[in-house]
């Protein structure tokens, strides 16, 4: 019933069924309803015994659905069998952020497995696979991942059964990744030269502002160097994003101010425009001049200055009788300027002349 409802809900955006001892067939029901359902963000169906079509059902959802972005799977029993057919899946979904396989009893195959399916995904942000059995193998494998993927940002390998050595090889990693920004390794038994390489391995990425090696074999000067490389690393992140903010402010006033001076130049047009549209006998063209005056100290030069210029020109140096007479004729802004501009010139001297004047069209 679940199941059918996803399948026309257009609301539910999240849906936690996690530890409620789903029976065969109801988490494969559940995906079928996302091959079509467009809402679901967030699934959780781990706790459950989940038989093996159950996981290649929910795989071959993954393939089609294009919503889904957090999928939660921890306490289940996934078979090598079943995570490589999940793991084929996340090579061609583009949508799923957040894949939570912790608790999940997987050992090196596994990983080796979820491994390749990085190195070809890009929209995985988010990993928990704690409290697994990795193991050197599996944990080689999410190494080589990672010096290629470019999407991870939290990584989740609490307490699986890494030993002295491991840490060498993740740090290996480290020094390529560019993603990767939180790494939660605590409970491994990482041995001192795990500490001295993870160390080195800070001191050349950029990206990574928190580690977890709790419960690590570390030297305590080793744990201090570590923890005073990453108080420095988020430093710096904070800094950065505190210049980048002031930046994007800065831009977005510069954009704002430039906004409200072309609205103001609008508006100034507007008032211009329609200065010039008042005859030039009467008391409404007096507007031209505050307004005249306005548009050039926001930095307005365009033709309606210039013929407002040229108004107020003619105002000052033309005869009443003559503006008077120009009125009447009716003239739109441009023939009525380029009379004026042969007044001014002194090419046009008698009243018939202006009476008879008009734009020649080109």
């Amino acid at each position: 019933a679940l199941a059918e409802a996803l399948k026309v809900n257009k609301a539910l955006t999240t849906l936690d069924v996690g530890s409620n001892n789903l029976g065969p067939g109801d988490v494969t029901a559940l995906a079928e309803a996302l091959k079509v359902n467009k809402a679901l963000t967030t699934l959780d169906v781990g706790g459950n015994n989940l038989g093996p079509g159950d996981t290649t059902a929910l795989a071959e959802a993954l393939k089609v659905n294009e919503t889904l972005t957090t999928l939660g799977l921890s306490y289940s029993n996934l078979e090598p069998g079943n995570l490589t057919a999940l793991a084929e899946a996340l090579k061609v979904n583009k949508a799923l952020t957040t894949l939570d396989v912790g608790n999940c009893d997987l050992g090196q195959r596994h990983f080796a497995v979820l491994a390749e399916a990085l190195k070809a995904n890009m929209s995985l942000t988010t990993l928990k696979a704690q409290f697994n059995n990795c193991g050197p193998g599996g944990l080689a494998a999410l190494a080589e991942a990672l010096k290629v993927n470019k999407s991870l940002i939290t990584l989740d390998i609490r307490s699986n059964n890494l030993r002295p050595g491991d840490g060498i090889v993740l740090a290996s990693a480290l020094k390529v990744n560019q993603s990767l920004a939180t790494l939660d390794i605590l409970g491994n038994k990482f041995g001192r030269a795990d500490g001295k390489a993870l160390w080195e391995a800070l001191m050349v990425n950029t990206t990574l502002t928190t580690l977890n090696v709790a419960r690590s074999i570390f030297t305590d000067r080793m744990h201090t160097l570590v923890a005073n490389c990453l108080d420095q690393r988020k430093a710096l992140c904070s800094a950065k994003a505190q210049a980048e903010e002031a930046k994007a402010k800065a831009m977005a006033e510069a954009e704002a101010e430039a906004e409200a001076k072309t609205k103001q130049k609008e508006q100034l047009l507007v008032l211009l425009r329609s200065g010039l549209t008042q005859p030039l006998s009467s008391g409404a063209a007096e507007m031209l001049e505050p307004a005249l005056n306005l548009a050039r100290s926001a930095g307005v030069d365009d033709d309606q200055t210039a013929h407002a210029t040229q108004v107020l020109e003619a105002r000052r140096l033309l005869d009443p009788a003559v503006l008077a007479l120009i009125d009447r004729l009716e003239l739109g802004v441009e023939d009525r300027a380029e009379i004026l501009r042969a007044l001014l010139d002194n090419t046009l001297h008698t009243l018939e002349a202006i009476e008879t004047a008009r734009l020649v069209e080109p």
